[in-house]
């Protein structure tokens, strides 16, 4: 059962900025406010259906392997590599990367000559971009809170038929409540943004409400379960979580280009 202590602590690192191990060898870095538009344009190539077929050879393999197999073998699809090249520039921060095959058949990614992120490795990438950058993957290895998260998000967005805030919306906002220059803010980190912007919407929300109860011109059916600053946050009230689905359609068909 996944651990709600190592969830926070998790969560307190990814609030530092801090890199998370993929193996022994390599980190990986979380996102940059900078490098957001050119993270959201390639991380869809993370989420595409490999399950969506009957062939059992494409079943089996694994996602890396699945990857690579579209770029060399369907040349209307060799710019899905380029993407997942961007990418994996902007999470390891080097340029020195390398799509290989081993002698057994078996795909992996060479990092500046020597470091190598096998097959399984790549597998657990996913998971931590997924979570370090706050962006819904299809992914069945996903914590459990973060996907609960995720799908309250969709839903309290599919009731009330909003469309969230687009990037630009978001960080003028932020600066507009934090003070901040423009340069500072594309400094934090996507989690850092994202998780500092759902503080602020949720303090705002349960300052209006408290206001409206003391006025006295509003009543509450049970005014104990009334957010307030130090309440925990729901989700599903503020959804920052970005979906990898709706980026597709939102980067102008990244795609099909």
């Amino acid at each position: 059962m996944w651990s709600v202590v190592n969830q926070e602590l998790i969560e307190i690192q990814d609030l530092q900025g801090l890199p998370r191990k993929l193996n022994s060898r390599i980190s990986l870095y979380p996102i940059k406010m900078k490098d957001a538009l050119d993270f959201y344009e390639c991380v869809p190539v993370l989420n595409l259906n490999k399950n969506d077929t009957d062939n059992i050879e494409v079943l089996r393999m694994s996602y890396l392997k699945f990857l690579i197999l579209m770029f060399t073998q369907f040349q209307e699809l060799k710019h899905l590599e380029d993407k997942l090249m961007k990418l994996l520039r902007l999470i390891l921060r080097t340029d020195n990367i390398e799509l290989r095959i081993k002698d057994n058949g078996k795909y992996f990614i060479l990092v500046d000559g020597e470091l190598e992120i096998s097959e399984f490795d790549f597998k657990k990438l996913k998971t931590i971009v997924s979570e370090q950058n706050m962006i819904g993957l299809d992914d069945e290895n996903i914590n459990p809170e973060f996907k609960k998260k995720l799908k309250e998000a969709e839903e309290f967005m599919a009731k009330r038929a909003k469309k969230p805030a687009s990037l630009k919306q978001r960080i003028l906002s932020y600066q507009y409540e934090m003070k901040l220059p423009l340069d500072t803010i594309f400094e934090l980190t996507l989690y850092q943004f994202n998780s500092g912007l759902e503080t602020i919407n949720h303090i705002k929300n349960a300052d209006n409400i408290q206001q409206a109860l003391y006025s006295g011109m509003v009543t509450f059916k049970d005014e104990t379960k009334l957010p307030n600053w130090l309440s925990a946050i729901e989700k599903g009230d503020n959804p920052l979580v970005m979906d990898a689905e709706q980026l597709k359609k939102d980067m102008n068909n990244t795609f099909k280009k």
